[in-house]
């Protein structure tokens, strides 16, 4: 699973949204007990989004990229499926979790003190996640097939600071709510033992 996603609400870190998303990917496992049904879990990782104040009289700077990571339970319901392309409503819980790199300058007290750089790592904190997405099924065949989707997940993260003294303080994300599209690949098959249909025509002889 591949795609782009962002965040869509503003940062309350203190920075400027300098790239609000990027790419995410990752994968799942679902259920289905019959055609209008699914349950599964899915990962997903986020990359790209960065935060970032300019210098200003005192020289200091400062960027955060972060990176956000999803566990979550499934539940798909296809309201209208036929035997090729199926259209679906979803809804998404479980956890999101944030880690950061901080990097920048500062100045330390003094009339003749210079800039340092720094680099801090900080995370994972997680919280919870809820969402809901809309999407569609496109079956090759019966066991390969294609998904497109346009998903929204709230998540309730620290925005505090994710360190601790003496490191630097690296304010978390706060409240997100994140927008994506995904497209996957998915390989299907059948636990039941039942031989799986296979469409063709059968011509009959008279006698």
């Amino acid at each position: 699973m591949g795609g782009l996603g962002g965040r869509a609400n503003s940062t309350s870190s203190g920075y400027t949204d300098d790239q609000r998303g990027g790419l995410l990917y990752g994968g799942g496992l679902f259920f289905a007990p019959n055609r209008r049904f699914a349950v599964g879990l899915s990962y997903q990782r986020q990359v790209g989004a960065q935060e970032q104040f300019e210098p200003g009289a005192t020289l200091n700077s400062g960027k955060i990229n972060r990176t956000y990571q999803s566990v979550l339970a499934n539940l798909r319901a296809y309201p209208l499926r036929n035997d090729s392309v199926g259209l679906w409503g979803g809804l998404m819980i479980g956890a999101m979790f944030q880690t950061a790199n901080a990097t920048g300058t500062s100045t330390p007290a003094g009339v003749y003190a210079s800039p340092s750089s720094y680099s801090i790592d900080a995370g994972p904190s997680g919280g919870m996640a809820l969402g809901l997405g809309v999407g569609m099924d496109y079956d090759v065949s019966n066991s390969f097939g294609f998904l497109a989707s346009v998903n929204m997940l709230n998540a309730w993260l620290k925005s505090d600071s994710m360190t601790n003294p003496p490191d630097r303080p690296v304010p978390g994300a706060g409240s997100v709510m994140m927008l994506d599209a995904r497209v996957a690949f998915q390989y299907r098959f059948d636990t039941s033992g039942a031989a799986l249909p296979v469409s063709g025509t059968v011509k009959t002889s008279k006698r």
